[in-house]
């Protein structure tokens, strides 16, 4: 991916519950132009391991392996007032070669349904 960053999604929505199944995966993803991978995860062992709360819960790891950044996508919900992107921050941090300043915010979003 650009600059070697990878991207990708996790779905931990469990059997039955909002989200679920790979058909509505496959639906979602045409209707959004969701072009990155989609990693299923209907036991919710991913999700669970990096905590994750809401959708979307955003995690930036570095490339050691190491979380760096856990949290919302940026401080506007709903898109309400101007945007200050967290992850963008987390990643011009790690390119630039200095420890990612913000590592934690609170997420939010609708519920991960475990």
């Amino acid at each position: 991916m650009a600059e070697g960053v990878v991207w990708l999604a996790i779905n931990s929505s469990a059997p039955g519950k909002q989200g679920s199944g790979t058909q509505r995966n496959s639906e979602a993803r045409a209707k959004w132009s969701i072009d990155y991978p989609v990693l299923m995860d209907p036991d919710g062992v991913v999700g669970r391991r990096y905590g994750a709360k809401t959708t979307p819960h955003m995690f930036v790891i570095d490339p050691t392996g190491v979380l760096v950044y856990a949290g919302a996508l940026d401080n506007a919900p709903m898109g309400r007032g101007k945007a200050s992107n967290y992850v963008d921050q987390a990643l011009a941090d790690l390119k630039s070669g200095q420890a990612v300043q913000l590592n934690s915010t609170k997420a939010y979003g609708c519920s991960v349904k475990y």
